[in-house]
């Protein structure tokens, strides 16, 4: 028996994303709970990337949808692919990209140290999906408005794509 009650404060089983948060660029605690009734378009990002370009698209997705969408970009070096500082980070995604969406603290989304979103992501009982793998920078992960995971797209796909836009606007 205590073993079990262990386990369940160990692994918290959040139904939606809002029972987690980020830290941004600037080491501010942000809690997900904050953007409750908006669509969340989540994307583990790295500035090394050849697709790092995908920033612009992500800046004018945003612009575009910014009164429904929340957009959160997730630095990450487990692809090998991001050699900058947290401050660089910031400083190009802004000054070489015009971001100005969310960028957090840069994030492990994959292996044993992974952020507990992304581990939340893997798990199909908790999450209600099924297991999404994080494969590749740039795979972007669409939430509805109460917090659930309703798409998942590649890195292939431009975050402007008619697919991504069609689905922010509830359009399938």
């Amino acid at each position: 028996m205590t073993r079990i009650i262990l386990f369940l404060f160990a692994f918290p089983a959040f139904v939606n994303i809002y029972g987690f948060s980020f830290n941004d660029a600037k080491g501010n605690l942000v809690p997900l709970r904050k953007y409750e009734g908006r669509k969340i378009l989540m994307v583990n990002i790295s500035t090394g990337n050849p697709k790092s370009y995908q920033l612009r698209g992500l800046q004018e997705l945003y612009r575009l949808y910014k009164d429904s969408l929340v957009i959160i970009g997730v630095p990450s070096n487990s692809f090998g692919n991001e050699p900058h500082t947290p401050t660089e980070i910031d400083k190009i995604c802004k000054e070489d990209y015009g971001v100005q969406f969310l960028i957090t603290q840069p994030e492990n989304v994959i292996g044993t140290t992974r952020h507990p979103i992304y581990q939340w992501l893997l798990d199909s009982a908790a999450n209600g999906v099924g297991p999404i793998h994080i494969r590749e920078d740039f795979q972007k992960i669409l939430f509805d408005k109460t917090g659930n995971v309703m798409g998942v797209y590649s890195a292939q796909v431009d975050p402007l794509d008619s697919s991504v836009q069609k689905a922010i606007l509830g359009i399938y």
